[in-house]
């Protein structure tokens, strides 16, 4: 998917203006020129709100804008090419959001955003990033957020200071604009895209100073910070001729969406400890015992698939009979608040009782008991936090120093928490598919040793009986080993008196 941001200056048809008319007919030449999906514009001076389709480029505009009437400076607007079953909402003149949907019942959010310029008053610059922010709380948080538009801010190129936030290549200095903008980004874990990316200062840069004739970056490109792998590049297009002073900027992205997570429930354990009670014992064997024997029961006939259809429902039976007769095992791993839930809800439920106190009759007398309530809750919780955890290391000390290992281990296991396992898929034979479900991955590792246990051997054993055999040579076998030769030069040194 291709976007892009772009500051038109007007959208409007005035006989006192230079450029020519028909401006969104130009507009949309050029998008389509440089194949832009999508374009948030700004400062499109439209009033009210509406649509416009170019039919020749195919592009079809929504704008938001002040009533008619009144003085326009400002406004936003989106150019889309393709239809989408979903139109942006006007949020102001100066903001407008689209959310549309990608797959996987996910979708994304676009921003078209148009910030007030460096002399304008605080007032207006508060009240957008104001409404900015309200926006981005509306945004479910699964959405893909692309914010688009004229910040009329300069970030600068500091990104030791803002890491994270901005990237290595930024450009110029920063102002007041640019640090509201970076201070936003920071609240809400945004990156600024038109900072990440090694290119030459005029691949970057979107406006010229009309005085000092320097190039600066006012029209961003911002997404999640965890969305950045999705940004192939973003840059500046400086051959667009629209008739404004503003270059425009595109973002060529290339969406990565996940499926949502399935959280599934926790696997309940029979308490096996049960049947140390000779009365459920009892009661679970005359249960079993009664249920087996019942004559209704079905019959399976004698084949490979009856006896598995006898199997599970002997299993059936058992795992029924267990779980309502012996019950499922609760959680063993409790920390110390867990443990000590009971005491601690009574805590709380005395400090609650002294907080609406105060709150219904507020004085000197019930602000004091209510302050005292919440100390000790806070004192008591502490020392209950202090005592559990000395409790485990002396017994975690205790069983290291006799050698049992293992409750050691268990004890361990208390202090860390119990770990998860996670299921590791696998391939199939061919490779072509991701194999995620429990049972069919057990049967692929069936399917793998069986092929890798009992294939045949290709190899012919009788090839090893029809090997020549290398000659004897039978002088060889008559020659001395190296320790009679020794033994020999020895004793003939003793018969020539070397050695005594």
């Amino acid at each position: 998917m291709t976007i892009g941001t772009w500051n038109v200056r007007t959208l409007l048809d005035l006989t006192d203006n230079e450029g020519p008319h028909r401006r969104t007919a130009i507009i949309a030449h050029e998008l389509k020129r440089y194949g832009i999906d999508i374009a948030a514009l700004s400062e499109t001076r439209l009033s009210e709100e509406g649509s416009l389709t170019e039919v020749g480029e195919g592009y079809t505009f929504f704008w938001k804008g002040l009533p008619e009437g009144v003085q326009r400076n400002y406004g936003v607007a989106f150019a889309v090419k393709t239809s989408m079953p979903q139109s942006p909402i006007g949020v102001s003149e100066r903001l407008m959001s689209w959310r549309i949907p990608l797959t996987n019942s996910r979708y994304a959010t676009l921003i078209s955003a148009y910030a007030p310029t460096l002399d304008a008053e605080e007032e207006s610059k508060d009240r957008f990033y104001s409404q900015l922010h309200t926006l981005f709380q509306s945004v479910p948080h699964d959405d893909k957020i692309i914010l688009l538009g004229d910040f009329n801010a300069r970030v600068g190129r500091n990104h030791q200071l803002w890491q994270g936030i901005m990237g290595r290549h930024g450009v110029g200095k920063c102002n007041d604009n640019g640090l509201r903008l970076l201070t936003f980004c920071s609240q809400h874990s945004l990156v600024i895209t038109n900072t990440c990316f090694q290119l030459h200062d005029m691949f970057k840069t979107t406006w010229m100073h009309p005085r000092s004739k320097t190039w600066h970056i006012l029209d961003y490109a911002i997404v999640r910070r965890k969305d950045l792998r999705d940004v192939v590049i973003t840059r500046a297009m400086r051959r667009v001729d629209g008739w404004t002073d503003h270059r425009l900027v595109r973002t060529t992205m290339k969406l990565c969406i996940r499926p949502p997570a399935r959280r599934q429930p926790p696997l309940s354990r029979l308490n096996l400890n049960s049947l140390n009670d000779p009365v459920r014992r009892n009661s679970f064997q005359e249960i079993v015992g009664t249920r087996l024997s019942d004559p209704n029961q079905p019959i399976f006939p004698p084949t490979q698939e009856g006896l598995n259809q006898n199997w599970d429902h002997v299993s059936n039976i058992l795992l029924d009979s267990a779980t309502s007769i012996l019950g499922t095992t609760k959680r063993k791993h409790k920390d110390w608040f867990d443990e000590q839930a009971r005491d601690i809800h009574n805590l709380l439920e005395e400090k609650n009782k002294a907080h609406q106190a105060a709150i219904n009759n507020p004085n000197a007398t019930t602000s004091t008991t209510s302050a005292e309530a919440r100390s000790k809750v806070q004192h008591m919780t502490r020392s209950m936090q202090n005592e559990w955890w000395l409790k485990l290391a002396g017994e975690i000390q205790g069983f290291a120093d006799i050698g049992n290992q293992q409750e050691f281990y268990c004890a361990i296991k208390r202090a860390y928490g119990p770990q998860r396992t996670a299921t590791s898929p696998v391939r199939s034979a061919d490779g072509s598919k991701l194999i995620t479900d429990k049972k069919e991955i057990l049967d692929r590792w069936a399917e793998h040793y069986q092929y890798l246990l009992n294939r045949s051997n290709p190899s012919d054993p009788t090839v090893f009986e029809n090997l020549p055999e290398f000659p004897t040579i039978p002088e060889l076998d008559n020659m001395p080993t190296r320790q009679e030769v020794h033994m020999a030069i020895i004793s003939l040194k003793k018969q020539q008196g070397c050695w005594s």
